[in-house]
């Protein structure tokens, strides 16, 4: 069964209205057929097919809730409006055709009852130990640590006030990794595989799923994970570019022939911000090949901390590479 292409699923509102109505509608009625056979649809083509059910002004054509395809689009959708805000505000807004409405009381009780059935679902993956699906393997592991982690900060609980608290959060901690996976699983359905691997000073360099998880569910989203010990990062690194951007950075020093003596341990800076970037010897085992060693992305992070920035300053200095890029070298 052929994909439709990433360009095919954009909605170009320049051209010809009848025209793209013709196109996006006959892509939609082929999604709809697949979607009610329960074939299965890439990300893109969910995040597509929900999105004309909800533009949509056609009766017949039914909403979003009427399609188990589109739980996790109702979930992206949802998600971030109710735990941006730590569901510590009463008025709660949402987009509807290009302008904010205030959410009434009923329909907030519906979101949220949905977001807690979503978790508790999710609970189960998170808890499972075993999955073929490396990236959920993967994303699991992650957030049954976090989910420690976060058992341990809290330690006894003795007051409801106490508790409520603890829940929410572990509420948003699982709700957080289902946002990762899905925005990660999309990522990686978008690519080539080429495009998350690339030499770098002689090392075969690969941006895997562990990568994008730890990174994003480390280094994003400060409002949800609520944690001072970590850096975060802004608009300069989409996650869903993430790949895209450091590849083109690490390219970029390596054209300009920069002799970094520990290539496992890079620091640049981007737009007048500091990063650090940690690579790490791997080993993989792949059908057919056998033993592959390569070089994994571990971690990507704006640099924060007092002592490390002193450490650049004292011990290194920079190289230019462009305006924007410069990297740093011993001194």
């Amino acid at each position: 069964m052929k994909h439709f292409e990433e360009h095919e699923l954009e909605f170009y509102f320049g051209r010809d209205s009848d025209e793209e109505q013709k196109r996006t509608r006959e892509i939609f009625e082929e999604l709809e057929k697949r979607a009610k056979a329960e074939k299965p649809l890439l990300e893109r083509e969910k995040d597509f097919f929900c999105r004309c059910l909800k533009l949509s002004d056609y009766v017949v054509d039914g909403n979003p809730e009427d399609y188990q395809v589109c739980n996790d689009f109702l979930f992206k959708h949802l998600y971030p409006i109710y735990f941006s805000s730590g569901l510590k505000s009463d008025a709660v807004y949402k987009p509807h055709k290009g302008k904010l409405y205030l959410v009434p009381l009923n329909e907030r009780i519906k979101d949220l009852k949905f977001l807690y059935s979503t978790q508790i679902k999710w609970l189960k993956k998170i808890e499972t130990t075993n999955h073929s699906d490396q990236l959920l393997q993967t994303l699991a592991s992650e957030t049954r640590n976090d989910l420690k982690k976060l058992k341990r900060k809290e330690g006894t609980l003795f007051f409801k006030k106490q508790k409520k608290q603890y829940a929410l959060k572990k509420e948003k901690q699982i709700l957080h990794s289902k946002f990762i996976y899905l925005l990660v699983k999309k990522t990686i359905q978008n690519y080539e595989e080429s495009d998350f691997k690339f030499e770098f000073m002689g090392k075969n360099v690969e941006i895997d799923a562990y990568s994008l998880i730890h990174i994003i569910n480390r280094h994003y989203a400060e409002i949800i994970k609520e944690n001072t010990d970590k850096t975060y990062h802004i608009e300069d690194f989409e996650p869903d570019l993430l790949h895209i951007k450091l590849k083109d950075i690490l390219n970029q020093i390596e054209e300009k022939k920069v002799a970094i003596s520990n290539t496992e341990k890079i620091a640049f800076r981007y737009n007048d911000q500091d990063y650090r970037i940690w690579l790490k010897e791997r080993v993989k085992f792949k059908k057919g090949i056998g033993k592959i060693e390569f070089s994994r992305l571990e971690t990507f992070y704006p640099i924060g901390d007092e002592q490390e920035l002193k450490d650049l300053s004292e011990n290194f200095k920079l190289i230019v590479i462009n305006e924007q890029l410069q990297t740093y070298i011993e001194k």
